[in-house]
């Protein structure tokens, strides 16, 4: 496992259901449905916002300090429901987007936590995570600043080099479907990724 190798945030409008989580009901996503969202914008009085959040969702578990690994991040791991990670993670997830979800693949990112951290839902499971910015880094300490020289000398012949894309391909059969993708400028890494393959192959994500 990578465990073991490698050790505008403006809130958004959102569509939302309840889901009862351990006797509380909590707000989750809607799932996607055939009809696309309407682009016109509701009147005030059939705009539905988030309210406070429930206790278990108002309890952030992912800092900083959390890590990277190919299972996922932090307490949240890979092959996740929406309605599972959020109570997970402490926090609600939002889509990137700001409105409801559309489609079979989408971004959320958490409403509480660290910058930077935004999560690919696939077929209604998260299966990808982005490290786009700020200090979320993987248990080894690789993650955006990192030098290309630093990733070789910590991952070795476990990093293969094809232009500005570095990738961590693990050695255990349990993680044979699973990579980390660094993209660097040549010298740095400037935003990565981990997860499932073929997810976390595409360079543009949902694109």
């Amino acid at each position: 496992m990578f465990a073991s190798a490698c050790g505008s945030d403006d809130k958004p409008t959102l569509t939302s259901v309840s889901t009862t989580v351990g006797g509380t009901t909590a707000a989750t996503l809607v799932p996607a449905t055939s009809t696309p969202a309407s682009t016109a914008p509701l009147p005030a009085s059939q705009t539905t916002t988030l309210g406070a959040a429930p206790p278990q969702l108002d309890a952030p578990k992912l800092s900083d300090s959390s890590t990277v690994t190919t299972a996922g991040i932090g307490p949240l791991t890979f092959g996740m429901t929406v309605a599972l990670a959020q109570p997970a993670i402490g926090t609600r997830l939002l889509t990137e987007s700001g409105g409801a979800p559309f489609g079979e693949c989408y971004y959320v990112k958490p409403e509480k936590g660290p910058a930077g951290v935004f999560m690919m839902v696939s077929k209604s499971t998260i299966e990808r995570v982005d490290i786009r910015s700020g200090n979320v880094k993987t248990r080894s300490g690789l993650g955006v600043g990192t030098t290309l020289d630093q990733l070789k000398t910590a991952l070795k012949d476990q990093l293969q080099i094809n232009g500005n894309t570095a990738v961590f391909v693990p050695t255990s059969a349990n993680d044979a479907n699973y990579r980390v993708i660094f993209e660097t400028d040549g010298a740095k890494v400037l935003t990565y990724r981990a997860g499932k393959v073929p997810e976390v192959s595409n360079p543009v994500g949902c694109g």
